[in-house]
């Protein structure tokens, strides 16, 4: 897929499905795209496939799960961790195959123009060496809330909010 159009008009946004699993066992299973996300650990394929079962069963429950597609294959995933707030926290990953390709960033718009109405903003936060999705947060019109040490990771955060 080296030479693909990734035109922003050919990508979208779906909720998961069984035949998404190579696209979440390559951001599961790889060292370089799992040390931005806060989780739980690396993933063989049987943890992958469980993980997404797990997704696909509670979608709309305590989270809400879209594949980012590109010609309808999944390249990534946003995920609103619903709490009760009027500003949820959203976190997002992409295969590291399809980085720095403006994938995220049409996704994110879409994102924002699906959920925007359903919710008063949301609340996302990265890594402090991630500077890609720092730009990607502050492009998107994510306001920069300072550094925090969250619960779910040992490592202190940029935090953002959009409303």
């Amino acid at each position: 897929m080296e030479n693909v159009d990734f035109n922003p008009s050919n990508i979208d946004l779906r909720a998961p499905i069984a035949e998404d699993l190579d696209c979440y066992h390559e951001v599961f299973s790889d060292k370089d795209t799992h040390h931005f996300i806060i989780d739980e650990g690396l993933q063989d394929f049987e943890g992958s496939k469980k993980k997404l079962n797990t997704l696909i069963k509670i979608n709309g429950d305590l989270k809400r799960i879209y594949s980012i597609t590109h010609r309808n294959t999944a390249v990534g995933f946003i995920v609103i961790h619903l709490d009760n707030s009027s500003a949820p926290f959203i976190s997002y990953a992409i295969r590291r195959s399809f980085w720095r390709k403006g994938i995220a960033s049409s996704a994110i718009r879409k994102f924002l123009e699906v959920e925007k109405g359903n919710f008063d903003g949301f609340k996302a936060a990265t890594h402090l060496e991630n500077l890609a999705s720092q730009s990607l947060l502050k492009k998107s019109e994510f306001q920069s809330l300072g550094e925090k040490e969250l619960k779910m990771g040992k490592r202190v955060l940029f935090e953002y909010y959009y409303s």
